[in-house]
């Protein structure tokens, strides 16, 4: 694809947080709601929960 060259590269900061326990848990936590709300509007869904497949795609 060819990129237009009206697009423009959008900069963002990020601030990364300590997180007692399971890293991989909270992130799944904190973006499942939003992923599960824009799979319902296509009517999709998870067939498993978002920290099983954040697991199976870690690395380390």
């Amino acid at each position: 694809m060819k990129k237009n060259k009206s697009e423009k590269r959008i900069k963002l900061n990020i601030n990364f947080i300590p997180v007692e326990g399971d890293v991989i848990e909270t992130i799944g936590k904190a973006l499942e709601p939003n992923i599960s709300s824009i799979l319902a509007k296509h009517g999709a869904s998870l067939k498993m929960g978002l920290t099983e497949i954040l697991r199976n795609h870690v690395k380390g």
